[in-house]
């Protein structure tokens, strides 16, 4: 163990060979400052993978000015995030790869983090940090149950210049799964995409991503992973999630819950039942999203979709009790919720056999 600390600690990036993956849509300048990020890394990558999925404000050729050196992908039509990273992943050659969503930001010293955490845990294949949230609006104070920490503009050194003084306000200790990670992850989307990095050879034994998702492909590749290996947090915050207008909207899309059933799907026909995981055991929380799903589609008055998201999320709830607390409205459901949590489940053997 201490030659092999020693190794890292005399190499450079020969010892940490890392493909970048970046999907990115409409949001040049945001992809600029992702990239520069990159290439401030003190150890540098081996290559970085832009995947554009169409290039409608010009990215392709402000990336190719400033960057020359970066892989740019360019998709004629629109194919979505699934399509964008997997098309990313499989054009990498790193023993490690990457990934960052275009619209974030690494700390300059992220990957020596990571270099100085791998040489400590030598069997660690998967890992990923938590990280500061900022905006560079004061309005944007909070997304996702996260607040904002930082209010800056979006460039790299002023961002880490107050993070040396910036007051922590999120707990992450929900990153820490390693030893729990495929049930932890089946459970919620324990990860965090733009610290993510692993071994480039688990993408060998895992199943392909459905390109038709929109999201929860994020959740749905990290699921895969816990099924091969556990997930290891690095300590530290070590990049800059952006919060931004375009995240902050309300307009509801019926495509997102669709999607997510999907991945629910996906994860469990591949990962949590070929493992011996039973789904009654996370019903309530499979539970608590189609009744969030089936409120807005009936506070819109929107009833077939309403019974289409009862009925097809029927499946991932073995209770019937449960599906049932789907049609409390929300105040009545959150009183009952300590019930609901202990109330009968039920597994239905072979519910999700191999197709």
């Amino acid at each position: 163990m201490d030659e092999l600390v020693v190794m890292y600690q005399r190499g450079s990036a020969e010892l940490l060979d890392y493909s970048v993956i970046i999907p990115s849509r409409a949001r040049r300048d945001m992809l600029l400052a992702a990239l520069e990020s990159v290439f401030a890394q003190t150890l540098p990558p081996s290559e970085v993978i832009v995947v554009l999925d169409g290039d409608v404000d010009g990215s392709a050729d402000a990336v190719a000015a400033t960057y020359p050196d970066v892989r740019i992908i360019v998709h004629a039509e629109p194919l979505g995030p699934a399509q964008s990273r997997t098309e990313g992943l499989a054009a990498a050659r790193s023993d490690w790869v990457c990934l960052l969503d275009d619209d974030d930001i690494w700390h300059s010293e992220k990957q020596e983090a990571a270099h100085r955490y791998l040489a400590e845990n030598p069997s660690c294949q998967a890992l990923r940090s938590a990280f500061w949230q900022f905006s560079e609006k004061e309005a944007e104070r909070e997304l996702n149950g996260f607040v904002t920490e930082i209010f800056a503009p979006g460039a790299r050194e002023t961002l880490e210049q107050r993070a040396i003084s910036a007051t922590p306000a999120n707990d992450f200790e929900y990153l820490d799964i390693e030893g729990a990670s495929l049930e932890a992850m089946l459970r919620k989307n324990c990860g965090v995409t733009s610290s993510t990095m692993f071994r480039r050879e688990l993408l060998e034994q895992i199943p392909a991503i459905a390109p038709e998702l929109r999201t929860a492909e994020d959740w749905l590749l990290f699921v895969y992973i816990s099924a091969l290996t556990e997930w290891h947090l690095v300590p530290g915050r070590w990049f800059f999630y952006r919060v931004h207008s375009s995240q902050l909207t309300t307009t509801r899309d019926p495509a997102k819950w669709r999607h997510r059933v999907s991945a629910w799907s996906h994860a469990w026909e591949n990962a949590g039942s070929p493992r011996g995981f039973r789904l009654t055991d996370y019903s309530d929380e499979y539970a608590a999203e189609s009744h969030r799903w089936l409120w807005e589609a009936i506070k819109d008055h929107e009833w077939k979709e309403a019974l289409e998201i009862y009925r097809r999320t029927a499946r991932f709830i073995p209770s019937r009790g449960l599906r049932r607390s789907a049609l409390l409205p929300p105040p009545v459901r959150w009183r009952a919720r300590k019930f609901l949590r202990t109330s009968g489940r039920i597994w239905v053997t072979g519910m999700f056999k191999s197709r």
